[in-house]
């Protein structure tokens, strides 16, 4: 009775294995994800392939050889010579960040495919003693925050802490993130003043009391102004 019970099980697990594997759409994402806040002006290309067996040069002209299927990944920055690789696993996703030799990129870097950029809307706020930077990337519903409180002075103090980069999701006109255990939580109240000007207020987090509930005026700098 073992025997066919485990030729039964053994094509399940693999089943298993092989909807696992990271697709090279799940790939073009993750890589999109990791250069979201790269401010040099770029071009993302990529091995149109999984790889099996790959050397990457490093920028300390060491040779790094890939004996795991990945999908390879070259940036090459406009008017520098320096690159960097970003090398997704394909059995988990894991990205693995490589800065290349002072080179032109691969040999064959015009036969590589050209992924394009995720677009972003810029949305920036000052306040009394306070800025506050949102980038939103509306096609992966992610959030990245960046702030610079007090810089005017000590009279004003921000609540609360920003995370640096989170999910979320826009519905009834309120912009819920989602937490450390994967639920999302109301966190702003959303205002439309125009296509370029929005009024977030503070929702209601259990962390911050109610006295410390304001509003922050976003002004889009970017003309596509998506969130």
């Amino acid at each position: 009775m073992k025997k066919p019970l485990l030729l039964i099980t053994l094509p399940f697990m693999f089943f298993i294995t092989l909807s696992a594997q990271i697709t090279q759409e799940q790939a073009d994402t993750i890589v999109q994800e990791r250069i979201t806040n790269e401010t040099r002006p770029f071009t993302l290309y990529a091995e149109d392939i999984v790889q099996t067996d790959y050397t990457v040069l490093t920028s300390a002209n060491e040779k790094i050889k890939l004996n795991y299927p990945c999908w390879v990944y070259y940036v090459s920055f406009s008017g520098e010579t320096d690159g960097k690789y970003l090398i997704v696993k394909e059995s988990n996703g894991n990205v693995m960040e490589v800065n290349a030799k002072n080179d032109e990129g691969p040999e064959d870097l015009e036969d590589w495919r050209v992924v394009p950029f995720l677009q972003y809307s810029l949305w920036e706020c000052t306040g009394n003693n306070y800025f506050i930077e949102m980038k939103i990337f509306p096609s992966i519903h992610m959030l990245k925050i960046r702030t610079v409180p007090n810089v005017l002075g000590n009279n004003h103090t921000m609540p609360g802490t920003f995370p640096e980069s989170i999910e979320y999701m826009i519905q009834d006109n309120k912009m819920y993130w989602k937490d450390n255990n994967g639920q999302f939580i109301l966190y702003w109240k959303v205002t439309y003043f125009s296509d370029n000007e929005i009024i977030l207020e503070l929702g209601s987090p259990p962390l911050w009391p109610p006295n410390l509930i304001i509003s922050y005026h976003f002004i889009c700098q970017t003309e596509f102004c998506e969130i």
